[in-house]
Order: structure tokens, then sequence, then C-alpha cells
């Protein structure tokens, strides 16, 4: 075999240090190995606890800011609620103060009490509208006798209701006094309105 070298049979045989026990391996105990796995285990946990307890605790800052972001809503709507109560009051007078106004611009609904025949009394209505006259009756106990005639009954704009009644005493004296209860005829559904007169 021309170009090859030959091997002498010691080139073949292993080396006997490459199989040789270390002098490491036989100095390893068996325990330092576990208590090397137990200290990693440990050490593994505790890196998993601390992660843990870090995203707990991102959590619990999370919490506490939505906790104070829904108190200051609450707070806020708790101001809210009360601005918009006083508003509302507000706007209630302005409309009671507004109605108020209207009213004493308005001409009264009736007329004076005058005596057109000996017990026959009229009242003209002076409401600016139609209304229905639904009931007459004497406040006054100077009035023995009291008839309020055909009621109910729609009344136009000046137009008079007539009563009869009988005065027992010097209606100077008395100040004879009558309600009269009437709505609008263009709201009948509404809650009648009853408005004093003195003859």
């Amino acid at each position: 075999m021309s170009g090859l070298r030959a091997h002498s049979r010691d080139a073949l045989t292993p080396l006997p240090h490459l199989f040789a026990e270390s002098r490491y391996a036989r100095a390893v105990n068996p325990d330092l190995i576990i208590q090397a796995g137990v200290f990693v285990a440990t050490a593994v946990a505790t890196a998993i606890a601390w992660g843990q307890a870090i995203i707990a605790g991102r959590r619990q800052e999370a919490a506490e800011e939505a906790s104070v972001t829904a108190v200051a809503a609450r707070d806020a709507a708790v101001l809210a609620q009360q601005k918009a109560a006083e508003a509302l009051e507000e706007a209630n007078e302005i409309a009671r103060d507004a109605l108020e106004a209207q009213r004493s611009l308005r001409p009264p609904s009736w007329g004076e009490i005058r005596e057109i025949d000996q017990g026959i009394y009229a009242v003209a209505n002076t409401s600016g509208r139609t209304v229905e006259v639904t009931a007459v009756k004497p406040l006054s106990r100077s009035l023995p006798i009291f008839d309020p005639g055909d009621l109910p009954i729609k009344l136009q704009h000046g137009e008079s209701l007539t009563f009869f009644a009988i005065i027992g005493h010097n209606k100077e004296m008395t100040g004879n006094r009558v309600a009269i209860t009437w709505r609008s005829s263009d709201n009948p559904s509404a809650v009648p309105a009853t408005d004093e007169r003195r003859f």
C-alpha cells in the first residue's frame, strides 16, 4: 500500500487518560447534587413568586386608581345633580314670577257684582275668553236665600252671570260674598278656578 503510512499498533489503542476516572468525578458527592437542585428549584420558585408579587402590586395600584376614579366620577355626578336641582329650582322661581307678573297684568276674570233688579244680581265675564261656570255658592251667612240659576252655563267675554239672592242683614256692614267656579271652554279638562266676589 503505497502512499499510506502504516500506523503503529499503539496509535490505535485508546489513550488511557481519556477513560480514566476523573479526580473531580470521584470527589462529587450525591448530596451536593441534590442540594444544588433544591437551590435551583428554590431560586426559580422565588423568581416566580417575585414576578407574581410585582403583577399583584400593579393590579392593586390599578384597582386603587380605578376606585379613586370611580369616587371622583360619583362626586362629579352628585355635584352635577345638585347643580341641576338648583337650576331647576331657579327656573321654577322665574316661571312663578313670570306667572305672577302675567296675572297682575291680566284683567280680573269677573267684574263687579251689581244689582240689576230687586234680588237679581249680575257679574260680567271679563276674562277675555269664553268660560263655563259650573257653580256659584254664597260665602256669607247674610244670604239666607240664594239661587245660582241654571248651571253649568257658558258665557262669552262680556256676557253676565246672574243669580238671585236675598240679603238678610245690611249688605254694607256684612260684605256679602259669593264664590264662582269656572273653567275656560277651550280646555274643559282643566281644573276649574274659583274666584270670590263681594257685593
